[in-house]
C-alpha cells in the first residue's frame, strides 16, 4: 500500500511538472517573439468584429515593429494598406486592450518629429475619432492565424476556472482511483485466501469415507 501511494504522488508531481513546462514554454515563446519582432506586444488576439471580413473574432495576429515612416497608408473601401496595433489611450480612453485597425491617412509633425496616423476598421464604420502618435503604435500585422485565439478569449472570460476544475478532478481521480483498485484487489486476495483455508481437502474426505 505505501508503495502504491508513493506512485500516486509521483503521478501528480509529473502532471504538475508537465503543466509548468507548458506554461513556461508559452512564456518563453512570447519573450522570443518580442525580441524577434521588435515589439512588446508581438501577439494580439482579435476580440471585436470591427475588422470583419479581414479579421474575425478569435484570430491571432503576429505583430512586427517597423520604422514610423515605413507604414503604408491604405484605403478603407479597397482594404489596402497596413493594419496596425496601437494603444488607444488617446483615441478610446475607456478601452484596456490594443486596437487593431487599418491606416487610412497619416501626417508628419516636423516640430515633434513624430508621425500621426488615422485608422479605421474594415467593417462598415467611420474612421476612429482621433489620430494616433507613432509612439503608441506597437507594430503592424504580418501574419494571421485563424480561430486559435478563441481559446484565449474563453480563458479570459472566466473559462480558466473550468480548466482549473478539470485539472483538479483529474488529480483527485489519479489519487483515489488507483488506491480504490488496490484496496479491491487486497480484499479479493484476503477472501480467496480465507476460502482456501475453509475448503476441506479431497483426500481427507476420501480417507474418512473409507
Amino acid at each position: 500500500m505505501p508503495q502504491k501511494k508513493s506512485s500516486n504522488v509521483k503521478d501528480v508531481v509529473e502532471l504538475a511538472i508537465l503543466i509548468t513546462i507548458v506554461v513556461g514554454g508559452v512564456v518563453g515563446v512570447n519573450i522570443a517573439l518580442q525580441a524577434a519582432m521588435g515589439t512588446s506586444i508581438p501577439i494580439v488576439v482579435v476580440d471585436s468584429s470591427s475588422m470583419v471580413p479581414t479579421l474575425n473574432v478569435g484570430d491571432v495576429c503576429i505583430i512586427q515593429h517597423v520604422a514610423p515612416d515605413q507604414y503604408v497608408v491604405g484605403n478603407h473601401q479597397n482594404r489596402t494598406g497596413d493594419i496596425i496595433v496601437y494603444n488607444p489611450v488617446n483615441v478610446y480612453p475607456y478601452l484596456n486592450e490594443p486596437v487593431i485597425h487599418r491606416i487610412v491617412a497619416r501626417r508628419y509633425n516636423s516640430t515633434t518629429g513624430h508621425w500621426w496616423f488615422l485608422t479605421q476598421g474594415d467593417a462598415p464604420q467611420p474612421p476612429d475619432p482621433g489620430w494616433v502618435e507613432d509612439s503608441l503604435v506597437y507594430g503592424k500585422v504580418v501574419t494571421v492565424i485563424p480561430w486559435v485565439g478563441n481559446i484565449f478569449l474563453f480563458l479570459r472570460e472566466g473559462g480558466i476556472w473550468w480548466v482549473i476544475l478539470i485539472i483538479g478532478v483529474i488529480v483527485v481521480i489519479m489519487i483515489v482511483q488507483p488506491a480504490s483498485n488496490v484496496e479491491k484487489k487486497f480484499k479479493e486476495k484476503v477472501e480467496s485466501s480465507s476460502a482456501r483455508k475453509k475448503k476441506v481437502p479431497q483426500e481427507l474426505i476420501s480417507r474418512h469415507d473409507s
